[in-house]
């Protein structure tokens, strides 16, 4: 965990030893949970998150983006 922390920090901030430090975190950290969100709550996200550095975001964001009315969410109209 250190050295992928040091390659991190170090060495240009490559998106695969950030990836190595996610993995290694113990398993408790990466437990999934329900919610309910409402889209006033998945608006403030998208847009706080849409540029985000970890994948999982830009999942979630791809996500809010295909749901029904996302046009309220995201501001485009189709």
């Amino acid at each position: 965990m250190n050295r992928a922390r040091d390659r991190f920090n170090n060495c240009g901030r490559n998106k695969d030893d950030w990836w190595q430090m996610i993995q290694l975190l113990p398993a408790s950290l990466n437990q999934k949970a329900t919610v309910q969100l409402n889209y006033q709550v998945l608006q403030n996200i998208y847009f706080t998150r849409k540029d985000h550095r970890l994948d999982e975001w830009h999942t979630f964001c791809r996500w809010i983006e295909e749901l029904p009315y996302s046009q309220l969410i995201i501001g485009k109209r189709s």
